[in-house]
């Protein structure tokens, strides 16, 4: 089993208490949703951008709303945003 399932089945049966889960989880639909691709990355050890989690989650809240989500998230210190630069070559 990945490290991914086993870290959602021990928070699905553990203690809910903990502040960045009900975070995530008190945000209906789009919260949860939005914490498994984070999750997921951090264990992959993969980097994902705001757009990335935006078109993710656009079935299920407002481009807005997500963003004001990842903001209380970042203030909350649960979610971490970097800047990274994009260096291009020229031809």
């Amino acid at each position: 089993m990945s490290k991914l399932a086993k870290y959602l089945i021990s928070d699905l049966q553990g203690d809910s208490s903990k502040p960045s889960i009900k975070f995530f989880r008190s945000s209906g639909a789009y919260g949860y949703i939005l914490w498994l691709p984070v999750v997921d990355n951090f264990y992959s050890k993969q980097n994902m951008s705001v757009d990335e989690l935006v078109t993710k989650l656009e079935k299920y809240a407002s481009r807005r709303t997500i963003l004001g989500f990842i903001h209380k998230g970042v203030d909350a210190k649960f979610l971490e945003k970097k800047i990274f630069l994009m260096i291009k070559e020229k031809s």
